[in-house]
């Protein structure tokens, strides 16, 4: 199977990550950091420079530590770094929209197959050329038949202001 990033619709199991703070505070190498895809994650994600090691700058608080990175940032590191990446389900709440197209970029660069559950929508569309990969194993090509497919197979609905439930 080809590399994939599957939205998993629903409740999950004991294979979500709930804690992606935690696991990535204890677990993470200083490598993860100075890798390239690492760099490009953080930059992306926290607008932080990872100057040497684990020595940050981020324009906004200055010199910090990577105890101190978002965590989105923090569970797309985990994804594109951690052994057990893909037998996890990376929850999706805990991760901005900001985070998803770099989930796409850790996917395309790693060859891995990961998992996120999502409770709604994103707000900001992903490129057109991109794979989703559904829980129900249909295919859907690009954000707006995303939103078209998620509209006709499950509970998710448009708001005006967002994306949430019908209850």
């Amino acid at each position: 199977m080809a590399a994939s990033l599957t939205f998993v619709l629903g409740k999950v199991g004991a294979e979500l990550l709930e804690y992606p703070v935690a696991v990535f505070d204890d677990e993470y190498e200083p490598e993860w950091l100075n890798a390239e895809l690492g760099r490009h994650i953080i930059k992306r994600i926290d607008k932080t420079e990872v100057e040497k090691g684990r020595y940050l700058v981020s324009p906004i608080l200055g010199p910090m530590s990577p105890d101190t990175l978002s965590c989105g940032c923090k569970s797309v590191l985990l994804a594109a770094f951690h052994p057990d990446a893909e037998e996890f389900v990376l929850d999706g709440s805990k991760m901005g929209d900001n985070c998803y197209p770099v989930l796409f970029d850790v996917v395309h660069e790693t060859g891995r197959n990961l998992k996120v559950q999502v409770g709604r929508l994103l707000r900001e569309p992903w490129g057109e050329d991109e794979v989703v990969l559904f829980s129900t194993r249909d295919r859907v090509v690009g954000y707006k038949a995303c939103y078209k497919y998620l509209a006709l197979h499950t509970h998710l609905f448009y708001k005006g202001d967002g994306y949430g439930t019908q209850g």
